[in-house]
């Protein structure tokens, strides 16, 4: 179980943790105010939220013990089981309130580095039970890497290493820091830890540290890596006598090279080959098992090597799966997949890798929306900012019982561009549509994309056309939000460039681009009624002030018309419920304003939120916020003039989309997953002026 306060700062106090599908209460900081002359004071109802269920973004790190692996999805930990290779099985689940860095298993627990720097010690002896035991709350060092031995973790970063015993998880104990200018990769195995250092030249060093006396660790051997001027060590393995490493080009992330030494002597290491590049991309991985050595980089496919001569190892066989990260035991590579999941690769025969079992994932979540107890996500892919992302597209989920969601099915962005996935998506009876864009990726242009699918059959989407807009990369304004609204038998889009287009979906097998219209700046969020068209205009990308809400008229969806302007702060996303427009007004918070008289637009009431409002739902008297890194807030508005925050829900990651039905919230946390929410009954009163 998870309990917080929040006492009126932006972080909450966390006290324990949810294990499989716990309970997370937050409690809104809602400021008691004394009441000036002519104002009223109300008892507003505090709500709470629990987390109902979960669908975790990335796999990206994995570890094998035992009869189970154990894999970092976001902020999550997830446990399969792995006795039958064909159908590993969710045996647990943790959720954590931050995002995974690393980890490490030994015995009866579970190791992770948060990226906010804590240690968390978790008890994963009841993998379907799993608790968090210990925390260890570092300062004053980065900490980037982890290993474990016995009751010992070994924490690599800014700081050197630092050895921390774990006899005591409720309380880690602070054995020794051992000096090193900044340490990459860490692995330990028997009396000796291996590490990487980087000098002040750039030149790595393969530092051997013996730890027979714990308290008082001893370098005992030395491997300059001066053939590997600007890349950076970011994986090893070992087994026996060879150690390997997985080299990345720090410059341009365009080698991944591996190499393998010699470690028979501690005092001397020596290098016995170095591979060509394996891939193009960065934060490569590699594996080492008896006479194989497996390497990628991330998303890119799996390369087996044989390593039965170990100076001359020969490439046997490429295992088509994207990974981020990889564990081998007997016949077996584990894999972290990234947004594919979780898979299991046979090498018995080991020029010939067979994919085994899989467990779906989905990627960065962008977007969500809801359709009759089935959650549409537009997937962003991987690395969403990155060249070589997977691509990403339309993920499905059956929310039916929240506490089981997982992605029944997925499908693919098509066309011949390489999209990096999906931004945000709209449901029209049996079809979906999604937007996309390619950002700076291409060398020469920027790409706006909108694709259908069938979902007659929620399990079987069907991908059936797509229509983009391409334009000068002088002309992109950054990665935008790509918003989407349905009215009638259009869609209107907004995107990288100054308009809004409008395309015919009469027909969703054959789009067609009715027309464009040239706003002032990039349209961030699109509302619609009867008549109009309420544009969010945004524009942070141009350092200008003059940005707002547009209101075009669209009775004539094929030529929209202007009708008026009002300036606002940040917009990223309206929504319309007459008389009133809500705004998501980015650092700014919510602005309610009264349009029942178009051309005579009135703000009524303004909150401001800790994060970066980003997205809207509403829901009865609940406006429901996406505010981006303070994750979800929840905004009673009965009373337009005086909205106040009645529970807020603090994600891991970036709060991007937002959908509500009358049970549950759906969260779309980006790198932190899917989250969903009940709602409980009003258990606290807090006085709240009424201006």
């Amino acid at each position: 179980m998870v309990t917080r306060w929040r006492i009126g700062g932006k972080r909450s106090l966390q006290i324990l943790f949810a294990a499989f599908i716990g309970v997370v209460i937050t409690f809104s900081p809602v400021q008691r105010r004394q009441p000036a002359a002519g104002q009223a004071v109300v008892s507003v109802p505090l709500k709470s939220f629990a987390l109902a269920g979960y669908v975790p973004p990335s796999m990206t790190k994995v570890a094998v013990q035992g009869e189970y692996a154990y894999v970092a999805a976001g902020p999550a930990l997830m446990i399969f089981g792995i006795t039958d290779p064909d159908h590993p099985k969710l045996a647990g689940r943790l959720v954590l309130t931050a995002l995974i860095q690393d980890m490490a298993v030994s015995g009866s627990y579970a190791y992770i580095l948060a990226q906010d720097n804590g240690v968390f010690v978790v008890d994963v002896s009841r993998p379907n039970s799993l608790a968090i035991c210990g925390i260890y709350a570092s300062s004053g060092y980065n900490w980037y890497s982890l290993a474990a031995k016995d009751d010992y973790i070994f924490l690599a970063g800014g700081g050197g290493m630092r050895i921390l015993s774990m006899a005591n998880p409720i309380s880690p104990r602070l054995i020794t820091d051992f000096p090193a200018r900044w340490v990459g990769s860490i692995l330990v195995s028997g009396d000796y830890v291996y590490l990487t250092q980087v000098k002040e030249d750039w030149v790595q060093e393969l530092w051997v540290v013996d730890i027979k006396n714990i308290q008082q660790p001893i370098k005992t051997g030395t491997l300059e890596l001066d053939w590997i001027l600007n890349y950076v060590v970011e994986d090893m393995s070992l087994d026996g006598q060879i150690l390997a490493l997985a080299v990345e080009k720090s410059s341009d992330y365009m080698g991944t090279y591996f190499l393998l030494v010699d470690i028979s002597d501690p005092s001397n290491p020596k290098k016995v080959v170095t591979m060509s590049p394996v891939e193009s991309g960065d934060n490569p991985s590699i594996a080492i098992s008896s006479n194989l050595v497996v390497a990628t980089s991330r998303n890119k496919p799996i390369h087996v090597f044989d390593v039965t001569s170990p100076e001359n190892p020969s490439e046997i066989a490429i295992a088509a799966v994207p990974a981020h990260d990889m564990a081998i035991k007997g016949n077996f590579i584990y894999v972290a997949a990234g947004g594919s999941g979780f898979a299991i690769v046979d090498v018995s025969t080991p020029s010939q890798p067979i994919v085994r079992g899989e467990y779906p994932g989905i990627g960065y979540v962008m977007d969500v929306a809801i359709n009759d107890k089935t959650l549409f996500v537009a997937n962003g892919g991987d690395d969403a900012a990155m060249e070589h992302s997977v691509r990403g597209g339309l993920a499905v989920i059956d929310v039916r019982q929240p506490s089981l969601a997982s992605v029944v099915a997925k499908a693919t962005l098509t066309g011949g561009y390489e999209w990096l996935g999906g931004n945000r998506i709209a449901i029209n009876g049996d079809y979906a549509y999604l937007t996309a864009d390619s950002g700076f990726s291409r060398p020469t242009r920027c790409n706006l994309f909108l694709q259908s699918y069938d979902i007659s059959q929620p399990d079987i989407p069907i991908p059936l056309d797509n229509i983009s807009v391409s334009y000068d990369l002088d002309e992109c304004t950054g990665y935008p939000l790509d918003p989407i609204v349905i009215t009638g038998t259009s869609v209107l889009m907004g995107g990288h460039m100054d308009e809004l287009y409008v395309i015919d979906i009469s027909q969703p097998m054959t789009l067609t681009q009715l027309t464009q219209f040239l706003t002032v700046y990039p349209v961030f969020g699109i509302a619609t009624d009867s008549h109009y068209a309420y544009l969010a205009e945004n524009a942070s990308n141009y350092n200008e002030s003059s940005e707002g809400l547009r209101v075009l008229d669209i009775t004539d969806p094929t030529n929209p018309t202007h009708a008026t302007f009002y300036s606002l702060v940040d917009p990223m996303d309206v929504i319309i419920r007459p008389p009133y427009a809500y705004i998501a007004s980015g650092s700014a918070g919510i602005r309610i304003l009264d349009i029942s008289n178009i051309h005579q637009i009135i703000s009524v009431g303004q909150l401001d939120t800790p994060g970066t409002a980003t997205k809207l739902a509403l829901n009865g008297d609940y406006l429901y916020v996406a505010d981006g890194e303070a994750g979800l807030r929840m905004i009673d508005i009965s009373q337009p003039n005086t909205p106040v925050e009645v529970a807020s829900f603090d994600t891991p990651g970036n709060a991007r989309g937002v959908a509500v039905d009358d049970e549950y919230v759906y969260i779309a946390d980006e790198t932190g997953g899917l989250f969903i929410l009940t709602l409980a009954e009003p258990v606290i009163y807090f006085p709240v002026v009424l201006r």
